[in-house]
């Protein structure tokens, strides 16, 4: 077996200590740790950050800290040792031995821990937890116990009585199996001269490797690998590792606290108060980056997303973002912005003020530069095997040394220093602040006048430049002396670089331009360039970087663009706003607001780690709630808060969320929280993705299925009560308005009536004092005439009618017998007056009942006392008069029939003219049949007259027939 041991005298380490270092930020603080003192990182499958510290186990999820302790079933302070099974439980050991198990956020003890603290030495405390299959191994200081997790028994391997240890080799880790005697730690520590045995048993052979001693305890521990890479482990302050069939073994400063292997080959170290050291391909005879110095690193891991984290006995935890970014601050001139940044052959110059450091292979050399101006170096430059310097008030030449510095005399010029230099050819150009020179014979000669301070130049021909100023492009040939403005460009000018044919132009204020020798582009829209503040621009391989006050910018050419890659903090560096860069080699320099740092270009890459987000907790109207999926919600629990874990540490993730229900897109939100308020009924899914900082979503959403329910109001039992009601009511409604108007009708009918009643009863009035005035002419006629007989029965008859009519006068409908009671003693006393000069005869038909028959008063006895005076009366002896009246049924009516054989109506016509008496019953008798017919349109009385003539044609009388309903009219 070959031994490799490599010793660095700690001097060299020194060195290392004193340069590069990884950009570390401590979250201690921020967090608010329940202890400083921390140790034993991990990151579990789902991919929350677990780690312990002396006052409880934590778990990290980016956002927020979950402290397990004594209140939520952590029997003591301390975690010293976690792991987790293939089933995603955690299995934690305790600072008293105790086993826990952790799962779904809950801590329960193992089934055989009580067990083991029986099997217990005084003092053991757990070193490490490792699973193989369903074998759980507890490695004490002293003891090293095998757990069956399918039996929860529990079994001690043996201890060794030599000065020898066992190793179990499982593919690349490693476990111990046997520990030596607390007895032996003695012996141990006084045997200083030979070397430690250590047997290591892969199942198959045994080897034997011997460790060198020293006076601490050699205890096999802090044992790290890591699947298709190797394992390693430390002894004391020896880190050994199985790399290519080999064990190499290197010595520490100081004792070795933890131990990491990450998945590109990488080996971390962390010491006790000297740091973190981390061999980047794992070749312990390589220097390390040293980082963290003077604390003591007890827990190292580098997570899904290749941040790296780091947990500490006095600071808490500390997160590098990206280990292939290293920095300069704990040199005080480094860690602030460069003055000037320049790559020339294989070493990068930087100044601060009149500071001067060059770095070859990443090492920082500081250079003893004197020089009498307190102006800071602008530029430096190779020319003719010299390197020359400028600066505001310096223009000089020196060597690789820096020593001496000879000052550059002026000839003829006002300028005492320069901006920028270009070596072409065999000439060395120079910008000044208001011109454009160069050396010659040894002296400062300014050539052309430019309009603006001037700040970069680029040769493009011979004899021409570009010269970027502080009012943009200016296109300057030196052998003719002529200056022109390059249009499109009004902003500061802070680099030109030249790839090909091509020159871009960066501005502050005007961002990036593109000039092809004609015209000048703008490429902030075309390209997504972040920010207008470019400061400056570097070409490495076939792409531009770009530095902006907003990032990194990688402009990678495609077929017929670029391809726009922003790198920020997020990414590893650290600082967004980026003044000045440099290539040198395989590694870009930056000068940033921070300080220098430097980076190997091609490997600084997104994150193309897909984030994981779970559901943490959810909240119904401000009350938190369990997550029930498919849940079903009252109609006023439509306000719902879902706070999400999203496991994302670099940069800041965001939520992709779609509420489908309501929403058709996708949106982003920043935050861990999604809130819907006041969602209307129906059902809904919430679909919720992380995204990290460079867009990229989880792989699996989390989705949520629920339901707000309809308020009462809305639902159809309550809607069809809601309408049944309102149709009563509406009903009720509408009834009351009809009754109101039927009502109003039959008040106004009633109104009517009464109106029609005393119209009828004023022509009643007015019809019975005209037959009263008749039938006193007739009496007055008899006792004129001495006819006391006469006078005396028709006196008698008249009383009799008199009577009638007074009564009938008070009715508007009468029996038909009290009518033709009435109509009888009328026609005889007009027989009794016209001397019995003419007949009567009523006729009843059977169908009609003359008791039950109602018609109105004194609506037959006008049309009688019509045949009488006007065509029986002026007959002359012609004929004997004669007066029929009939009573029929006819089609539901009433038919009464009045004929008389008079004269006829035209005969009658002309009599009348001559003849003072006017018909004044039949007017009334005609108003009083049409108010009738306006007070009763269903119960219609229609009159029909006809003339009669006889055999010869001459005119034989008159026929009236009357049609009345058979109701009784009321």
């Amino acid at each position: 077996m070959r031994l490799r041991p490599f010793f660095v005298p700690l001097l060299l380490l020194c060195q290392f200590v004193l340069g590069q270092q990884l950009q570390f930020e401590n979250l201690g603080q921020q967090l608010h740790l329940p202890s400083q003192e921390t140790y034993n990182i991990m990151q579990d499958g789902k991919g929350y950050i677990w780690f312990s510290t002396e006052q409880g186990f934590c778990r990290y999820d980016g956002v927020n800290l979950k402290v397990f302790d004594r209140k939520n079933g952590l029997p003591e302070g301390a975690v010293y040792s976690v792991a987790e099974n293939p089933k995603g439980r955690l299995w934690l050991a305790t600072s008293k031995g105790r086993i826990l198990i952790c799962e779904n956020g809950i801590l329960r003890e193992a089934p055989f821990s009580k067990a083991l603290a029986e099997m217990l030495e005084p003092m053991g405390t757990v070193h490490a937890l490792h699973f193989i299959g369903d074998q759980l191994y507890i490695n004490f200081i002293s003891q090293t116990f095998v757990a069956n997790l399918k039996t929860n028994r529990v079994t001690e391997i043996p201890k060794k009585l030599s000065m020898s240890f066992s190793l179990l080799k499982n593919g690349s880790q490693f476990i111990p199996l046997s520990a030596l005697h607390s007895a032996d730690f003695k012996t141990v520590r006084a045997t200083e001269n030979d070397p430690l045995t250590l047997n290591i048993n892969d199942g198959k052979t045994v080897e034997t490797i011997k460790v060198p001693r020293n006076t601490l305890v050699p205890y096999p521990r802090n044992i790290c690998s890591n699947p298709g890479q190797y394992g390693a482990f430390s002894m004391a302050n020896w880190i050994v590792s199985h790399k290519n069939k080999n064990y190499h073994f290197r010595e520490m400063p100081q004792r070795i606290l933890s131990v990491h292997v990450d998945r590109d080959g990488g080996l971390w170290v962390g010491t006790l108060k000297e740091g973190l050291y981390y061999f980047p391909n794992g070749d312990l005879s390589e220097p390390p980056i040293i980082s963290l110095g003077d604390y003591s690193i007890t827990g190292i891991l580098e997570d899904a997303e290749k941040n790296i984290w780091c947990t500490s006995l006095e600071k808490g935890l500390f997160l590098c973002k990206n280990k292939n970014v290293v920095n300069y601050f704990n040199i005080p001139d480094l860690a602030r912005p460069a003055d000037m940044l320049k790559a020339i052959g294989p070493k990068v110059y930087a100044s601060r003020g009149i500071q001067m450091f060059t770095f070859e292979n990443g090492l920082p050399v500081q250079q003893a530069v004197k020089y009498y101006s307190k102006e800071s170096l602008s530029d430096i430059v190779e020319f003719k095997g010299n390197l020359y310097l400028c600066g505001q008030e310096i223009i000089g030449r020196t060597n690789n040394n820096f020593h001496p510095i000879t000052i550059i005399p002026k000839a003829n010029s006002i300028y005492m220093g320069a901006i920028k230099m270009e070596p072409v050819d065999d000439e060395l150009y120079l910008t000044f602040p208001g011109a454009v020179g160069r050396i010659d014979h040894g002296f400062v000669n300014p050539l052309v006048r430019i309009p603006s301070r001037s700040r970069c130049l680029k040769s493009y021909a011979k004899d021409k430049f570009l010269v970027g100023c502080s009012e943009g492009l200016y296109d300057v040939n030196l052998k003719d002396s002529i200056v022109t403005k390059i249009p499109g460009i009004i902003h500061i000018v802070t680099q030109i670089l030249q790839t090909g044919n091509v020159f871009w132009i960066t501005t502050k204020g005007g961002g990036l331009y593109r000039y092809d020798g004609k015209t000048a582009t703008s490429m902030n829209r075309q390209l997504q360039i972040p920010s207008l503040m470019v400061f400056d621009a570097v070409a490495y391989k076939n792409d531009i970087w770009l530095g902006t006050n907003e990032g990194l910018v990688k402009l990678s050419p495609q077929k017929d663009s670029f391809k726009t890659d922003i790198f920020e903090t997020a990414h590893g560096l650290p600082a967004n706003e980026i003044y000045k860069m440099a290539v040198n080699g395989q590694r870009i320099f930056l000068s940033t607001v921070e300080g220098v740092c430097t980076f190997q270009p091609d490997v600084l890459t997104h994150n193309i780690h897909a984030p994981q987000i779970y559901l943490q907790s959810l909240w119904i109207n401000d009350a938190k709630a369990s997550v029930i999926k498919n849940r079903k919600l009252a109609y006023d629990q439509n306000s719902l808060r879902f706070i999400f874990d999203r496991l994302a540490f670099k940069g800041e993730p965001k939520l992709s969320v779609m509420l489908k229900g309501r929403d058709k897109v996708f949106r982003e939100q920043q935050g861990h929280e999604v809130i819907l308020e006041n969602l209307d009924p129906g059902p809904y899914q919430l679909v919720v993705y992380a995204v990290n900082s460079d867009g990229l979503k989880s792989a699996r959403p989390v989705v949520f299925d629920f339901e707000i329910g309809k308020p009462f109001w809305k639902e159809l039992w309550f809607l069809l009560i809601v309408l049944l009601i309102s149709l009563l009511i509406l009903y009720g409604i509408i009834r009351k308005i009809t009754q109101k108007v039927k009502a109003r009708e039959a008040e106004k009918t009633r109104i009517n009536k009464l109106i029609a009643d005393s119209q009828l009863t004023a022509l009643q009035a007015q019809m019975n004092p005209h037959f009263i005035f008749n039938a006193i002419n007739s009496i007055q006629n008899y006792i004129l005439k001495k006819q006391e007989t006469e006078a005396y029965t028709y006196l008698a008859k008249f009383s009799k009618l008199i009577r009638l009519v007074l009564h009938n006068s008070q009715q508007q409908m009468l029996p038909l017998h009290e009518e033709l009671e009435t109509i009888k003693l009328y026609i005889e006393l007009e027989q009794l007056r016209f001397s019995d000069s003419f007949d009567f005869e009523c006729v009843i038909s059977d169908e009609v009942d003359e008791f039950e028959t109602m018609v109105p008063a004194m609506i037959i006895q006008p049309y009688l006392e019509n045949a009488i005076w006007h065509g029986l009366m002026n007959l002359d002896g012609q004929r004997r008069g004669k007066i029929s009246l009939r009573f029929a049924k006819e089609n539901e009516l009433l038919r009464i029939e009045i004929t008389d054989n008079g004269i006829g109506r035209q005969l009658s016509e002309q009599y009348r003219k001559e003849n003072t008496h006017q018909p004044v019953a039949m007017k009334i008798t005609e108003q009083r049949i049409m108010i009738v017919n306006q007070q009763y349109e269903n119960q219609q009385i229609n009159v029909a007259v006809t003339d009669l003539f006889d055999s010869q044609g001459l005119p034989s009388g008159t026929q009236v027939v009357l049609w009345l309903p058979l109701s009784n009219f009321e």
